[in-house]
Formats: C-alpha cells, sequence, structure tokens
C-alpha cells in the first residue's frame, strides 16, 4: 500500500503546476459551460413535455417521456464526454511523469485534444460508459450522502412504487456498470499509451487485473472512503465557519434558517472544488497500478531532457497565476449564481422548489409595521423580499402606512385620514413607542426611504393602498429615478390599478391580491398585465387547485399572511412560490426543511439551535 501511495505521489508532484493549472480550467468549464447545459436541458425538457409546471405527482412521468429521455441521454453523453476529456488528459500527464519527462503546455493541450477525438472516434460511446462509471463510483460516497439528507415527497414515493420492476432493474444496472468499469479499468491507458484496438485493450486490463481484483478494488473503494471524510470535514467547517459568519453580522436568531437556505449550495460548490483532488488522486491510483504492472517508470530523472521545459513552465507562472485568480473570483461568484440558477429551475419544478420568503410591513413582529426598522430588521433576517404598504399625504407624497388613519401605529389621538394631513404634518408623529420604547422616534418613512434601504438587499412588494394618481406616478418616478425596476413588485387588490402600472411601465412586474374566495382569477390569468397573484392562506386551504391553475399558466403564486406552522405547511401542501409573513425566520426554517431528512434537519438544529 505504501508503494503504491508513494508512486502516485511522484506522479502527481512531477508536473504538479501543469496538473493544477488542468484541474483550474477544466473546473471553469464545468461552471461556465456544463452547468448552463444542463440548465438548458431542464428548461427544454420541461418545454418538449407539454407541462408548464412540473408537480411531484407528475414527476416520474415527465422524466419517462421520450423527449425527457432523450434529453437526459445528451446530457448524460455532454458529461461523460467532459469527463474523458479530463481522464484522458490526466492519463497523458501521469504517463510523462511515470518516464520523468515533462511536456510543454501546448504539445499538452493539442496532444490531449487529438488523443480524445481519436479515442472517441475510435471506440464511439463503448469509451464513454466506464469513465462515467468511474466518476459515479468516485463520487458515489457523496451521492448517497446527500440523498440521505433528502426526504423524498410522498407523491414522488407513490410513483416509484408503482414500477415494481424499478429497484430490480436499478441494482441490476449498477451491478453491471461495475462490472463493466472494472473490467475496463486500464482501457483508457492502454489506448492512450499504446494505440491498441478494443479487444486489445479490454484484454490487457483483463490480464493486468488476473488474481488482482479484490485487491485493487478494496485499495479504491478505502482510498475515496478517506478522501470523502476529508471533504465531508471540509463541508462541516465551511458551514461552522459561514454560521459564525452570519451570527457575527446578523445575529444568532437567523444562522439556522441561513443555513438551511444555503447547505445544499455549499455542499456542492465544496464537492465541486474538491473534486481538484478526488479525480485526480484517482486517476493517479489507477496509473499507477497500470505502470507498476506495466513497468513502465524509470529510475533516474532525466534532468538534460527537463531543463528546456522546466524554463518553459518558469515562463507561464504568469499564466498559471492568473488561472487560480481567475477560478477562484469564479469560484465565489458561483456560490450565489448555481443558486440562482438552481433557484431559477426549480420555479418550473415543485421538487425541491424554494419558497421566496417576504415580511409582511417588514419584520413586524419583531418590530413596528412600515417603518425602516422592520424594513432593515427584515433584511438582517434574510428575507427574499419587503413587503410594506404605499398611502399618499394631502400634498401626495407616498409614505409607508397600512390603516386610512395614524391612530393605530403612531402617538397620536386624532382619527384624521393621512389623505387630510400634509406629509411634514405627518413626520411630527412616532411611529415606533406605540410597539416598544427601543422603537421610540421612529418616524413614518416616506416610499423614497424604504427603496433607498431595500435597493442592492432585496426585493420590494409595494402594496398599494391608494389610487389616487398622482402617487402612482411619483411611485413609479421613484422606481425609475433609482434603476429599481427589477426589484420591485407592485400588488394591489384593484386590479384595474395593476393595469395603470402596466401603461406607466410595462416592465414592472404586478401581483394581483385576492381576498375573497369567491374572486374570479380565471379572467386574469391569462392577462399579460397581471404577473403574478397574491392569495389569502385560507382560500388556498379551501381551493389548492387555484394554485394548480396559476402555475399553469407559468405565473406564481404567494401565500398571505402566513404566521404559524399550520398555514405554512397548507401552503407548502398546496405548492405556492412564496409566503407572505411576519415571521420570515420562522417560515425559512419550515420551508426549506421540507425536503431534508429528519436526521440531517435535527443535526442542524442540534449545531445551530437558537
Amino acid at each position: 500500500m505504501y508503494n503504491v501511495f508513494r508512486s502516485m505521489k511522484q506522479l502527481i508532484t512531477f508536473d504538479f503546476k501543469k496538473l493544477l493549472f488542468f484541474e483550474i480550467f477544466m473546473r471553469l468549464i464545468g461552471l461556465l459551460i456544463i452547468l448552463p447545459t444542463f440548465r438548458l436541458g431542464l428548461f427544454l425538457s420541461i418545454k418538449l413535455s407539454g407541462y408548464s409546471y412540473i408537480t411531484n405527482d407528475v414527476l416520474v412521468k415527465f422524466l419517462l417521456k421520450p423527449s425527457s429521455i432523450l434529453i437526459i441521454i445528451i446530457l448524460l453523453i455532454i458529461f461523460s464526454l467532459y469527463v474523458t476529456l479530463e481522464y484522458v488528459y490526466l492519463s497523458l500527464l501521469f504517463n510523462r511523469a511515470s518516464n520523468k519527462t515533462r511536456i510543454s503546455y501546448r504539445d499538452f493541450i493539442v496532444i490531449g485534444l487529438k488523443q480524445t477525438f481519436q479515442i472517441i472516434k475510435k471506440f464511439h460511446i463503448i469509451v464513454l460508459l466506464p469513465i462515467l462509471m468511474f466518476f459515479i463510483l468516485i463520487e458515489f460516497v457523496q451521492l448517497a450522502f446527500f440523498s440521505s439528507a433528502l426526504k423524498l415527497p410522498d407523491d414522488i414515493f407513490d410513483q416509484i412504487s408503482l414500477l415494481r420492476s424499478f429497484p430490480f432493474l436499478m441494482v441490476i444496472a449498477i451491478i453491471f456498470l461495475i462490472v463493466f468499469f472494472l473490467e475496463f479499468i486500464f482501457f483508457i491507458h492502454e489506448a492512450v499509451i499504446n494505440k491498441v484496438s478494443l479487444k486489445s485493450s479490454f484484454k490487457e486490463s483483463r490480464v493486468i487485473l488476473r488474481n488482482n481484483r479484490w485487491k485493487f478494488i478494496t485499495k479504491f473503494v478505502l482510498m475515496n472512503i478517506f478522501l470523502n471524510l476529508v471533504m465531508f470535514l471540509l463541508y462541516f467547517l465551511s458551514i461552522l465557519t459561514f454560521s459564525l459568519f452570519i451570527g457575527w453580522f446578523r445575529g444568532e436568531d437567523v444562522v439556522l434558517s441561513l443555513i438551511l437556505t444555503f447547505a445544499y449550495t455549499i455542499y456542492w460548490m465544496i464537492g465541486i472544488f474538491f473534486s481538484i483532488i478526488l479525480v485526480p488522486v484517482n486517476v493517479a491510483y489507477i496509473s499507477s497500478s497500470y505502470f507498476s504492472v506495466k513497468n513502465l517508470y524509470k529510475d533516474d530523472i532525466e534532468s538534460e531532457v527537463e531543463e528546456q521545459t522546466i524554463s518553459s513552465a518558469k515562463k507561464n507562472v504568469w499564466l498559471i497565476r492568473l488561472i487560480v485568480v481567475t477560478f477562484v473570483t469564479v469560484f465565489v461568484l458561483n456560490v450565489f449564481s448555481i443558486s440562482a440558477s438552481v433557484k431559477a429551475a426549480y420555479d418550473r419544478t415543485q421538487f425541491f422548489k424554494q419558497e421566496e420568503i417576504v415580511a409582511h410591513r417588514g419584520a413586524s413582529f419583531n418590530a413596528p409595521e412600515n417603518t425602516l426598522s422592520a424594513i432593515e430588521l427584515a433584511i438582517l433576517q434574510g428575507a427574499d423580499g419587503v413587503e410594506f404598504d404605499v398611502r399618499g399625504t394631502m400634498d401626495d407624497v407616498p409614505v409607508l402606512l397600512h390603516d386610512e388613519t395614524l391612530f393605530r401605529t403612531t402617538n397620536t389621538i386624532s382619527n384624521k385620514k393621512i389623505w387630510d394631513l400634509t406629509f411634514d404634518e405627518v413626520r411630527e408623529f412616532d411611529a415606533g413607542s406605540w410597539f416598544s420604547r427601543d422603537f421610540a422616534g421612529e418616524k413614518i418613512p416616506t416610499f423614497e426611504e424604504a427603496l433607498k434601504v431595500i435597493k442592492g438587499r432585496s426585493i420590494a412588494f409595494i402594496d398599494m393602498k391608494t389610487n389616487n394618481i398622482n402617487v402612482e406616478l411619483e411611485v413609479v418616478r421613484l422606481i425609475e429615478e433609482y434603476d429599481m425596476v427589477n426589484e420591485v413588485r407592485l400588488m394591489s387588490f384593484n386590479v384595474y390599478q395593476l393595469f395603470r402600472f402596466k401603461e406607466y411601465n410595462p416592465n414592472i412586474q404586478t401581483i394581483l391580491l385576492v381576498g375573497a374566495a369567491d374572486y374570479d382569477i380565471y379572467g386574469f390569468v391569462t392577462d399579460d398585465r397581471v404577473d403574478h397573484f397574491a392569495i389569502q392562506i385560507n382560500i388556498i386551504q379551501n381551493n389548492p387547485r387555484m394554485v394548480t391553475i396559476i402555475h399553469r399558466y407559468g405565473k406564481k403564486a404567494y401565500a398571505w399572511v402566513v404566521d404559524d406552522q399550520r398555514a405554512i405547511y397548507i401552503g407548502m401542501n398546496a405548492d405556492v412560490d412564496g409566503f407572505i409573513t411576519k415571521k420570515p425566520i420562522l417560515a425559512r426554517e419550515i420551508a426549506y426543511s421540507k425536503n431534508s431528512s429528519d436526521s440531517f434537519r435535527s443535526l442542524l438544529e442540534n449545531l445551530f439551535r437558537r
């Protein structure tokens, strides 16, 4: 075992800079090309399936559609080509390392591409199967851990149970692929190094494995268990670091909810990063086993052969540094872009959907409603959006207020209507002390002040409580002035008010508020002037089909006001797209843990319990 790891170390460290350069380059291709291709494939498969939205009860049917199967096969082929390219390049690099000879960057790129093309042209899809199985096997522990952390919805379990032969066929397929991979384990090396036929490669691979199969596979499995344990340790250290960062800057109360939000994203990003180690180490293990049997190692380093290539490598140090910096930058950016891409893709599917959490009148359970403090706190609590109400003063200044009067939410004893007061008069009242002495002196904010706080940090859900045309125009003017057309959602119970906003600016998204059980949404669900709907939770409980109809037309359905566990579960069961709630932390913790297994959820709770 020691000799194996010693030879692996020699293969990996001999031309380590080039190896690192190549692995970083391959991950950039994965992040910038392969990932978007898979996302495009998901959208295309949904479009071709005839469904506008994939609910859990039709997920299996969707996957078994001929168009979906074809796209899955195409995506697997693309991914297999990607892994094959990496495997061939690594085999080439380690072959040179076994002979103690370096290769220039130019020759490395050209020869690797040429050999990959020749192998695929010669062996076609046969070469892709063992390579794909290689990747699945080395990632098996990660996939098993990820699967154990998930909880499949009952609808999906029911559909799978109807496919009686599915478990048996899966077991047979896995056994076949493992055997296939094992028998072809040295196939690529034979093809790259000796350029022999398929039959000869297969025969030589079996000769090398003779009487060593169990020994080889045991070392292979143990090595990968160890590597994956290291990855899990790195993952949990990242989670702990992330939690400390959140607790420091946003407070301990929001740690669990935000960990649930980003746990899987962090896991996959760590997996992508760790694959820079996992893939080369495994190929090095296979290569060292192959070279030791074939006696391809040289005893002495031919320094005179290396001198010129070492000089060439030094000249390219700046390029390696540039690639490393680029990868780190792209890696950090993709923590957010991958999360956004996944979320965008899941907007079309019920499974794994991440509901938007919208703070009702700000974080109004912990701060006075419709104030800057409530908005700021909602953002700190991790709300995806902040909802607030807008009314107009006598002098047409849009301000944040729910009621017609200031009596309930300020220190005034007057029942004067907001539209009978000037903005200067409104500004005299205290809008915080009624809630708590801690907020004494809080003022009723203007709409403009609210936009300044939210810009670039969240999405503003603006509930229009006035039909004053001048106030409407001022609201639109300010949205455009602060360049926030894509950061606001205009809401109203009055559909004709939404129509007016679309006339003011067609790019502003509108949400029709539904507060009556007999409200006829069917007349507006096909209207392009109504982008989405927000429905009172009791209506959703009595008529969940309303959400299904909204999804059928590619629009979102939000639930309001959702302030307790029961209401959140009603919304989740109806497959709403978001919750408008006074308790964004509670809503996120429940909604974002619905697909997590009980054991994974308990682990996170024990680690980050408030």
